[in-house]
């Protein structure tokens, strides 16, 4: 039978990641079934540990510098508000005492006492 160069090529491929298939599944079985099993979890728990720990450390920093954030824009916010409000009452509050004048020179030239 004649085959081409690129279809053994093919089949030698698809043999070869059969075979490291097959070994990785059996290095895993190995690793998980023997009692050899034990080591291997508990090295890897002492490497796992610290990374996990470094993990957890960087999530609390995004979650605190992501509420930092959302603070400093509430106090914009609110600051802005409070800026709106105390300029509505400084405007009544000139209103106030513009009218207590105008009403203290009407007293004045109706005669009565201011």
């Amino acid at each position: 039978m004649i085959t081409s160069f690129r279809q053994d090529n093919k089949q030698k491929r698809k043999r070869r990641q059969l075979f490291v298939f097959g070994l990785l599944l059996a290095s895993l079985f190995l690793i998980l079934r023997t009692p050899l099993s034990g080591i291997f979890s508990s090295a890897l728990h002492t490497l796992g540990t610290p990374l996990w720990v470094m993990e957890a450390k960087m999530s609390d920093w995004f979650r605190s510098s992501a509420e930092l954030f959302r603070t400093k824009e509430a106090l914009i916010a609110e600051n802005a508000r409070l800026r709106s409000t105390l300029d509505g009452i400084a405007l009544e509050a000139y209103s106030r005492e513009a009218l207590r004048e105008e009403n203290d020179t009407l007293k004045e030239r109706l005669g009565r006492k201011p």
